[in-house]
């Protein structure tokens, strides 16, 4: 009797279950309780595994499909570390068991919002520390995903990228979707039809229990950009102010007439603050503290050893190009003498377009100015920038 207990995998018949044929029957059948002791059968197996892991969460199997009225809105069913409180709202380490796959790792609920933002937030401050330790996560031979309404990320551990994490922290609100980070497994995977389910489960767990105790704290996190009083810099001879996402202004609104002129400088505008919060946000998510004034510094931060890394961000096409640049020039020269008083800040270009190469042949050879510019929905620059930059990444 005891070996009859011992969880031997999931098969076809278990997938089937999902099929919408099978959903729309409402009776709690032969099949699906099948599916349901087998999810019971995993969970004696991998308590154990996790207890010796020093995880100590106590899980519990949906009991969806026991329940009538809930039965018609299941597509799958899952083991969750810890059970769910209330209304699905906490994180949770789980198994899913789904119609094409099995998902192994963490899920924050769409209720959960306070846990989502603390997961936003924390990579807002700290992504580069997020995608070094995803990285260095094992493949298990599967399709690692971050996933919260759309795939922000579908691949091998080892190829998610700063550019990745960015998106998500930049473009996903708290309590839209589901959040998902881990692993999916083909049904026709070796490992999901055995018992070494519960021993690939208990790793992917392990790996991923720093991550769920990030995300599963209580505390509520401060928005990212709260409003927030000015702040003097060690060394400088100007009071800058902790950068603030920049937000847009109607210039057609305020005033009725010049209607092209004003059209123009929306758009200018536009760029220019697109290309600022993220330029911020990609230096935030690596730890850096980033400062502004609205009255002439776009964006400054201390880099190595203290040394001020001061950008100046100009919107332009290809007719503009070189009046913004030398406008740029001029500017980065003036803030570094007369807001910061150091000579020895490190200065950087950045353009809403791509300088022709004798622009930056000049700049980065001559005025020994970093050049970067937006392609797209991220930052990119020259090999030399990349090294004044070092240890800032933009990728």
């Amino acid at each position: 009797m005891e070996a009859l207990s011992l969880f031997r995998g999931f098969f076809e018949p278990d997938f089937a279950v999902f099929l919408p044929r099978k959903t729309r029957n409402r009776k709690y059948d032969a099949d699906r309780a099948t599916v349901r002791d087998k999810l019971l059968q995993l969970k004696r197996e991998l308590d154990p595994l996790l207890s010796s892991r020093e995880i100590r969460l106590r899980g519990s199997v949906s009991d969806y499909w026991i329940i009538p009225k809930r039965r018609a809105e299941i597509v799958c069913l899952w083991l969750r570390y810890p059970e769910p409180e209330g209304n699905y709202v906490i994180p949770h380490l789980e198994v899913t068991l789904w119609r094409n796959e099995v998902f192994i790792g963490l899920a924050i609920p769409k209720r959960g919002r306070i846990y989502q933002a603390n997961l936003v937030n924390y990579l807002k401050k700290n992504g580069l520390v997020f995608v070094k330790s995803v990285t260095r996560l094992p493949s298990h031979n599967g399709t690692f995903r971050i996933e919260g309404g759309k795939d922000f990320f579908e691949g091998d551990p080892r190829s998610v990228a700063l550019t990745h994490i960015l998106d998500l922290a930049r473009s996903y609100f708290p309590g839209t979707h589901w959040v998902h980070v881990g692993y999916s497994f083909k049904r026709n995977d070796p490992r999901v039809g055995s018992s070494q389910l519960a021993k690939l489960a208990a790793s992917i767990f392990s790996e991923l229990y720093w991550l769920y105790g990030i995300v599963s704290k209580r505390a509520r996190l401060g928005t990212a950009y709260a409003r927030r009083s000015g702040t003097k810099l060690s060394s400088g001879i100007s009071t800058l102010r902790p950068f603030e996402k920049k937000r847009a202004n109607n210039y057609s609104r305020r005033i009725a007439s010049y209607e092209m002129d004003l059209r123009k400088k929306e758009k200018s505008s536009k760029a220019h603050r697109r290309i600022l919060n993220l330029l911020a946000a990609t230096l935030e998510m690596q730890g850096y503290k980033c400062r502004d004034d609205p009255r002439s510094v776009d964006l400054v931060c201390d880099g190595r050893r203290g040394v001020p890394y001061l950008f100046e961000a100009k919107s332009c096409n290809k007719r503009s190009v070189r009046k913004q640049i030398r406008a740029g020039v001029a500017q980065l020269y003036e803030y570094r003498f007369f807001v910061l008083g150091r000579k020895k800040s490190k200065l950087f270009l950045v353009t809403e377009i791509k300088p022709p190469d004798h622009f930056c042949d000049y700049l980065m050879n001559d005025r020994k100015i970093g050049v970067l510019w937006l392609e797209e929905a991220s930052l990119k620059t020259t090999k030399r920038t990349t090294a004044w930059l070092h240890p800032i990444r933009l990728n």
